[in-house]
């Protein structure tokens, strides 16, 4: 459990230990859970002015870093992002050192020692570029869109002229184009491939490239990216899985892919794409699974289920129902919990507890990976998932704060 366990009381926020001693009183308006960072444990607060702080973990010591900041970046696990009251956006340490000036109009979180930021340019909107931890351009700004690095290439978005907004690939090492702007969408790189597409509306279509821009499968419907570089198409009605080299190595039966939809907008570093090493396919209106890895693609878990978590699997489970009766189930198809209650919900990023309600009008309760209940049916609402920090904000009645506040994986409340 981490040390820093916020605990709610006369509708202020304070720090209390795992003996419910209070480290820090009760005098955030909010306390926002508690998450890794670099070696230690943070989390924000914010004050009745609306202003974000941070308490962070140390050497054994609580240290509070008093509210100052417009808004705070809560996902960097590097720097922490934060704006000023005009606006602007830099970077600073956990001790609130400032490292790299407020200068951005918008920012995404540090991953692997950089950013992707954004300048303002007078009546023009914003142009993007990355910037490392001390600051310098290893991207130079001047993208009207940006994603994350995947296989040392980033997608990125120009106007082209004569031809409008296109898509291309730049070097993350060198922050030289290495595949031009010509695609009408795209996806990240994963292992070395990635997905484009070509036209718009119903002219569009979709094409398969390698690091090198070089198409290896095209004219397709769909395609969604696989683990080890395959992918898994649709040229006709069926599906077909293909390698790296394009080749076909198992046609299916099947005629729809459970999808994660990332080419449905321009935000495709929020969405994970590729690495799946189990795809659901459905048949004759029930889904199974296919497996991939390095040696190939077979069928891994037999067409039996009426739905699908939207998430697919997280922490080597998924949630499906039967018959209107929902379970989840782990990457061999075993079911994990009985069925009969009518949702299961795994959270996006894997929760450490399984959320399941038994019926539309009970509340929720908790269950571990094995499908053995934890914690009994008697909140009302939550926000987040249980994490590493261990802990979850439940509500026990809908729309009252008072009866609200963290609860730990053994159903400990932390609120008075």
């Amino acid at each position: 459990m981490t040390p820093i366990i916020p605990y709610h009381k006369n509708q202020k926020f304070g720090i209390v230990d795992v003996e419910l001693n209070f480290l820090i009183e009760c005098k955030y308006f909010q306390i926002l859970k508690p998450f890794k960072f670099n070696q230690g444990w943070l989390c924000f607060t914010l004050n009745e002015h609306k202003r974000y702080g941070w308490i962070y973990y140390e050497n054994g010591q609580i240290v509070e870093i008093e509210p100052q900041y417009l808004a705070v970046d809560y996902d960097s696990q590097e720097l922490i992002g934060v704006q000023s009251d005009d606006g602007s956006w830099g970077f600073v340490d956990y001790s609130n050192q400032q490292l790299i000036s407020m200068q951005f109009s918008k920012i995404h979180p540090f991953s692997n020692h950089r950013a992707i930021v954004s300048i303002a340019r007078k009546n023009l909107g914003s142009i993007w570029g990355v910037v490392d931890v001390n600051g310098h351009w290893t991207i130079h700004a001047q993208y009207q869109y940006l994603g994350e690095e995947q296989s040392g290439l980033r997608c990125f978005k120009r106007y082209v002229p004569n031809q409008g907004n296109l898509y291309g690939f730049v070097s993350d090492e060198t922050g030289q184009e290495v595949i031009s702007a010509q695609f009408s969408n795209a996806s990240h790189f994963c292992d070395g491939i990635a997905v484009v597409s070509f036209g718009k509306g119903k002219q569009q279509y979709f094409s398969v490239i390698n690091s090198m821009g070089e198409i290896i499968a095209d004219q397709l419907k769909h395609v969604e990216l696989c683990a080890f570089g395959y992918s898994l198409i649709q040229r006709t009605k069926y599906l077909e899985f293909i390698n790296k080299s394009g080749q076909v190595v198992l046609k299916t039966k099947e005629t729809k892919v459970h999808q994660l939809n990332f080419l449905s907008n321009e935000n495709l570093n929020l969405i994970p794409t590729g690495r799946r090493a189990l795809i659901a396919t459905q048949y004759k209106k029930k889904w199974g699974f296919y497996k991939v890895d390095d040696s190939g693609v077979k069928l891994q878990i037999e067409h039996q289920f009426d739905e699908l978590s939207d998430y697919g699997f997280r922490q080597q489970r998924c949630a499906v129902s039967i018959d209107q009766q929902a379970t989840y189930i782990d990457e061999n198809g075993v079911m994990k919990a009985s069925l009969g209650c009518t949702d299961v919900f795994m959270d996006y990023h894997g929760a450490l507890c399984t959320l399941v309600k038994y019926s539309l009008e009970k509340p929720y309760a908790f269950m571990d990976q094995e499908g053995q209940r934890v914690i009994d049916f008697k909140y009302a609402m939550h926000f987040g998932n249980f994490d590493e920090s261990g802990l979850l904000y439940v509500f026990k009645e809908k729309g009252c704060d008072i009866n609200s506040g963290f609860i730990d994986q053994h159903g400990v409340e932390y609120w008075q």
